[in-house]
């Protein structure tokens, strides 16, 4: 009796080849569009108009979500020369933005590892702008309606929310604070006269126009509490932009 030689596999054909990988593909996508691949968020702030934080006090910074109030970083207003002991001679004195923790000294709250900016505001050496805060948080806000600076007490043990010192509210790609800047400048270039010096630089072709929206941003700007029931009466403390991070690793 002849054996039968031993049965080999024949290779896929390149067509039914793909075809196979194409299926194998398809199968998964279930399961990868079930993977959350969100991972926080990175917050940008320019802020003006703040002063140092005072002795036994601190800035909470909170996100407004729909199912209620997150924390999402501590802040504390320090001076670089008089509170962080710089050189006056060599370093311009400047509000340092830090990243408060309970418990710390001052030197150790002056630490540069702890540094999240600056607050904007003029450097007269150099006739320029300085600023902007940067905070990375694994907050999820992706829908986050606005942010809070509060003031809050050193070492309290309640996280809640202090006294308001600011709010922003948030919209995709351009604030909503827009809509009543563009509503003033042309409430107020209606009501002056065209011979008032002031119609030439605010009104015209200098009238307040709303930015373009930035893709994938939520935008906000600072409006100091308590808000005026007149809106053009507002008093903005600085801009916010959230940028919802993503990682595009496969869990």
């Amino acid at each position: 009796m002849r054996a039968h030689a031993p049965h080999r596999r024949r290779p896929l054909r390149p067509a039914l080849r793909h075809l196979v990988t194409g299926l194998a593909l398809v199968s998964l996508a279930p399961l990868i569009g079930c993977v959350d691949v969100f991972r926080g968020a990175v917050v940008q702030l320019n802020l003006a108009g703040l002063s140092p934080s005072a002795a036994g006090e601190h800035l909470g910074l909170y996100a407004a979500l729909p199912g209620g109030v997150a924390p999402v970083v501590r802040l504390k207003v320090l001076r670089r020369v008089a509170d962080c002991g710089a050189d006056a001679r060599v370093t311009p004195e400047r509000l340092m933005v830090q990243r408060y923790d309970d418990g710390l000294d001052l030197a150790a709250l002056c630490d540069a590892e702890r540094n999240l900016g600056n607050l904007d505001q003029l450097d007269l050496a150099n006739a320029s702008l300085v600023g902007g805060i940067r905070v990375d948080t694994a907050v999820d806000l992706r829908d986050a309606e606005a942010l809070l600076l509060t003031r809050q007490v050193d070492g309290a043990a309640d996280p809640r929310p202090g006294p308001l010192v600011a709010r922003a509210a948030l919209a995709a790609g351009l604030s909503p604070r827009w809509t009543d800047k563009v509503a003033c400048a042309e409430a107020f270039c209606a009501a002056i006269d065209p011979e008032d010096p002031l119609f030439a630089s605010n009104c015209g072709d200098n009238l307040v126009q709303a930015p373009r929206a930035r893709r994938g941003v939520l935008a906000g700007i600072f409006v100091r509490a308590p808000e005026s029931e007149d809106p053009c009466a507002a008093v903005e403390l600085g801009r916010a932009a959230v940028v919802p991070a993503e990682d595009d690793a496969w869990l």
